[in-house]
């Protein structure tokens, strides 16, 4: 999904060396990194690419299968921050197993792009875009619902937590850069 109009796209990620590099599924251009959608894909808010079997990486794995990973390339798009979530109770324990779903606004409202879950610990993270994002989650009936900004380079520490988080009454803005990053 993207995080600046209503629409999505899927495109070909190839492992060229040490980066990752992008090219359109059908439309022929001479270069990598060139595609009519190259500055739209700058701000999507997660850029993922999908390899089959087991890769060993340095990179960042989104998730994993014996049969595949899928490994957050969106650093490789557009500057990136890193996101720490904790979830715990009113009672302040990390509430372990735990999905955090983290939503864009997209197609008349908030949409999940990104789908985390804790660990013993409570704990999740992930390497996103810049901009404004809400994260919800929810325990036993009780739900969160936190709006959580991101910046360059920066490092987000989100807690949430189910029965106690929720927006605040009236309207709310989710920004999102308007400059893109000249990086590719």
């Amino acid at each position: 999904l993207w995080s600046t109009c209503d629409s999505n796209h899927a495109w070909v990620e190839v492992r060229v060396g040490d980066a990752w590099c992008y090219l359109g599924a059908c439309e022929p251009a001479d270069v990598l990194n060139k595609a009519w959608f190259s500055n739209t894909s700058k701000r999507a808010p997660l850029v993922v690419a999908v390899a089959y079997g087991r890769l060993e990486t340095d990179e960042e794995i989104y998730r994993a299968a014996e049969k595949y990973t899928i490994v957050n390339t969106t650093r490789w798009y557009s500057p990136t921050c890193r996101l720490d979530v904790l979830v715990e109770s009113d009672d302040g324990r990390p509430l372990a197993d735990k999905e955090v779903f983290l939503n864009v606004f997209n197609f008349g409202g908030l949409r999940p792009f990104a789908l985390l879950k804790t660990d013993e610990k409570g704990r999740a993270h992930i390497t996103m875009v810049i901009g404004d994002f809400v994260a919800t989650c929810s325990d036993g009936g009780k739900f969160a619902v936190k709006k959580f900004t991101t910046t360059p380079g920066g490092r987000v520490s989100l807690t949430l937590t189910p029965g106690a988080d929720d927006l605040p009454d009236g309207k709310f803005w989710l920004r999102y850069p308007k400059k893109t990053w000249e990086g590719r």
